[in-house]
């Protein structure tokens, strides 16, 4: 900062990072009529309160490098213009070249040669020959693709292949499915060929996500019980022919699929027995213990538990006050009246929250079953048929 003795009191932010240099720049961009340009060092100096923070000497020479940098920029900008013409992609000239193509109806465009074609258009001039030869190239096939999307000659196609039931036209040489129609005479073999690809694949029923499809579940339960290891260790190619449902995925999918299911199978049967050595483990610790730390029967190797379900179940509970019916089985006299009254009431809360949830799932599951079951049936009548 200058004091007004002239004499630095503090250093100021430096120059690049700082607020003055924004005000300078802008203040020189927006200088239209040159007068900021014009003006003497010190009346610059005097425009912002932020260029005090700098000794005028420093600030001239900061002046003159923003000046001389923008000077510079505007040459190169001016330059490149020059240079260079318009990105072809947001051109007008490939806004008139797609048109002429595009309303090109006898094709007299389509088959002028490229130096003629280059000819048509002052616009056209600003590239050249070669560039405008790749553009028109692309342009046209763009083109071309486009006026199939909506041509009578797809509808035509499209409805063919709806109705070959048997799977002929499939099976027929390209140039013989050209012939079947007039609409598609005018068209390429190499391009009508790529056109009835597409619109076979486009066509061709995609298969249930493998996620939740029957061909998953199917090959799950394949594996769970293949105690054997028999379609383990079988390549991927071989299993994926055992079945249409597995035929409707790609081969390299089917491949990873078939990897990943083998894996998961692998490491939920390592988790099952990592748990049941726990509670081997676990239950050897409790089968020690006879009582509760309180002092009761241990509620889950009572059989008081058991006769407690089976009771609830039959409803005997209902008949009576709990303390009447804690008085109906010598098993449940060893209790406390407190904790068997609790054990009551969770039991009854504990049955009904079991069949709510088992009636819930099991129509989930049906349910389920039935959406995969008929969305199956579209793929394996493609499978087969093709």
């Amino acid at each position: 900062m200058v004091n007004s003795n002239g004499k630095q009191t503090e250093k100021p932010v430096a120059w690049t990072k700082s607020e003055a240099r924004k005000v300078l720049r802008n203040l020189l961009m927006n200088d239209k009529d040159g007068t900021v340009h014009k003006m003497d060092v010190n009346d610059v100096y005097k425009l912002s309160s932020l260029f005090k923070q700098y000794n005028i000497n420093k600030f001239e020479g900061y002046l003159s490098t923003l000046k001389r940098n923008m000077e510079k920029r505007k040459k190169q900008k001016e330059n490149t213009a020059n240079e260079k013409p318009p990105d072809w992609r947001t051109s007008e000239a490939r806004k008139e070249l797609r048109d002429r193509l595009m309303n090109d109806k006898d094709g007299a465009i389509h088959k002028m040669d490229v130096n003629d074609v280059h000819k048509l258009s002052p616009l056209f001039k600003q590239y050249n020959i070669k560039k405008f030869q790749q553009y028109l190239e692309t342009l046209k096939k763009s083109v071309g693709d486009e006026n199939w999307k909506t041509s009578e000659a797809k509808k035509k196609l499209r409805n063919l292949l709806m109705n070959d039931k048997d799977g002929t036209i499939r099976k027929m040489d390209i140039k013989d499915v050209q012939k079947l129609s007039p609409l598609f005479e005018p068209y390429s073999i190499k391009k009508f060929q790529r056109y009835l690809e597409t619109l076979m694949k486009e066509m061709q029923p995609k298969p249930s996500p493998w996620a939740t499809s029957l061909a998953k579940s199917t090959l799950k339960d394949w594996l769970e019980n293949d105690t054997e290891g028999l379609i383990a260790s079988m390549d991927a190619a071989d299993v994926r022919m055992k079945s249409s449902l597995f035929q409707a995925y790609e081969e390299k999918k089917f491949k990873e699929y078939f990897k990943n299911l083998k894996e998961s199978i692998k490491r939920e049967r390592k988790a099952v027995q990592d748990d049941e050595e726990f509670l081997r483990h676990d239950m050897g610790i409790v089968e020690a213990k006879k009582l509760s730390s309180r002092g009761y029967p241990l509620w889950h190797k009572h059989d008081a538990k058991k006769l407690l379900r089976k009771d609830v179940q039959s409803k005997l509970h209902k008949s009576t006050v709990p303390s009447e019916f804690q008085k109906s089985r010598k098993e449940y006299k060893e209790l406390p009246s407190e904790i068997f009254r609790k054990h009551i009431y969770q039991e009854e809360t504990s049955q009904l929250a079991r069949s709510y949830w088992l009636n819930k799932k099991r129509l989930s599951e049906e349910a389920k079953m039935k959406a995969k079951q008929k969305k199956e049936k579209q793929y394996l009548y493609y499978v087969d048929d093709v």
